[in-house]
């Protein structure tokens, strides 16, 4: 995968992307790729660039410094970034924040992890901003407490505005079971 077909996969998911159109640029079993420095700074900006130029909201739910700041504190991260799937994290940290349930990140190896990698073998439910696990409240995974862990998946999650119950059904809905 180049890294326009990086740039690309992010763009398309702002907005009126297509999700349709993102598979065809998925190779096989390359999402553990690793790319350049440079390649990740120059995708990284290309998508800032796209949504300050393109986002008709993108300061309804945030102030413009406040994006600027959020920016420049993922762009430190991410040039620590080493493969596609870091540059994905960083990205839905900024996607989520823009607040637009229609501008979202798409991971773009999706279809590859559903058919080649174990996945996480529960189904959370969230509710009132608990989790809970075939009816059983979860308190923490690994020490970590499950408010900690709802709060730091949340951060990823997008919606409209800073909508907690949204979040969470898109939370859910990000655990599939093989």
């Amino acid at each position: 995968m180049t890294k326009r077909s990086i740039s690309l996969l992010l763009a398309l998911a702002l907005v009126g992307g297509c999700c349709q159109e993102t598979s065809k640029l998925v190779e096989v079993s390359t999402y553990n790729q690793s790319l350049t420095a440079s390649q990740i700074k120059e995708d990284f900006d290309v998508l800032v660039t796209t949504l300050k130029t393109n986002h008709p909201g993108l300061y309804d739910y945030q102030n413009e410094d406040d994006f600027q700041s959020l920016t420049k504190s993922l762009e430190n991260k991410i040039l620590s970034a080493a493969n596609v799937l870091d540059v994905y994290g960083i990205v839905s940290r900024l996607i989520a924040a823009v607040g637009d349930a229609h501008t979202y990140a798409i991971n773009p190896y999706y279809q590859n992890i559903l058919e080649e990698e174990l996945l996480f073998p529960i189904i959370p439910q969230i509710d009132k901003n608990q989790i809970t696990i075939e009816g059983k409240r979860l308190k923490s995974i690994n020490g970590n407490p499950e408010e900690q862990i709802l709060t730091r998946l949340q951060s990823f999650a997008n919606s409209d505005g800073k909508t907690i119950p949204y979040k969470n059904a898109f939370i859910e809905m990000e655990f599939p079971v093989k």
